[in-house]
């Protein structure tokens, strides 16, 4: 649980084949992410399942919900984002992040190989669970190992 969140919901479609939703279901040890700030690293993070994204070409994938997901409270008011990220390299850019729409502040972790954590509210009014969608773009890199990381990606509604 995350503060006083009491159900956290998890994306049950995305854009892009090869994405294992099931490895952004659960997060790591070392960190309580109830008490922990946007953007501040993890000082020790023992990561779960994650799904590790190659830069060698953009990241541009949009998580969804089906049509026929049930959410609580609905229609809600706002909704709260909350990930669990790691970039394997120094300073990767980062270029948008939008939730049902609307913009959210990009990701701030830039330093290599330190897992990070993300936690944004915003207002929304959706009128189907299917336009609760969450696009995230990043830059492409060039190099070897050049990854972003996501260990956790779940949404709270109020």
């Amino acid at each position: 649980m995350i503060g006083n969140m009491k159900k956290l919901y998890y994306f049950n479609t995305v854009s892009v084949t090869g994405v294992n939703l099931s490895a952004l279901m659960d997060y790591g040890s070392g960190v309580n992410i109830s008490t922990q700030s946007t953007g501040e690293p993890f000082g020790t993070y023992s990561f779960s399942n994650y799904y590790p994204y190659n830069l060698n070409s953009p990241l541009n994938l949009t998580f969804g919900f089906n049509n026929s997901t049930k959410l609580e409270p609905y229609p809600p008011n706002s909704v709260t984002l909350i990930m669990i990220y790691q970039p394997t390299f120094n300073s990767p850019s980062y270029q948008s992040m939008t939730i049902a729409g609307k913009a959210l502040p990009i990701m701030t972790g830039n330093s290599q190989n330190t897992w990070y954590l993300y936690n944004q509210t915003t207002n929304i009014s959706i009128s189907d669970p299917s336009n609760l969608t969450f696009n995230l773009k990043i830059n492409s890199a060039s190099g070897n190992g050049k990854n972003i990381n996501i260990d956790y990606l779940a949404v709270y509604l109020s």
